[in-house]
C-alpha cells in the first residue's frame, strides 16, 4: 500500500496549474451531482454536470497514473 501512496504523491509533482483547475473542477461538480438530488430544477442539466464531471475525472485519472 506505501508503494500505491508513493505513485500518487510523485505524480502529483507532474501536475500544472491546468490540471490543478481540472481537479478542482472535478470536485465542484461531483459537490453539485450530489446537492442535484435535493433541488428539482437543476435537473434540467444534469446531463451537463454528469458530461463535466466524468471528463475532469477522466482527465485526473491519466494525469495521475498514465503521464509520464
Amino acid at each position: 500500500m506505501s508503494a500505491y501512496f508513493k505513485k500518487v504523491m510523485d505524480s502529483a509533482h507532474k501536475y500544472s496549474i491546468f490540471d490543478f483547475g481540472i481537479v478542482k473542477t472535478m470536485l465542484i461538480t461531483f459537490g453539485i451531482l450530489i446537492g442535484l438530488y435535493l433541488p428539482i430544477p437543476l435537473f434540467r442539466i444534469i446531463w451537463l454536470i454528469i458530461l463535466i464531471f466524468g471528463l475532469s475525472l477522466a482527465w485526473t485519472v491519466y494525469i495521475t497514473f498514465f503521464r509520464k
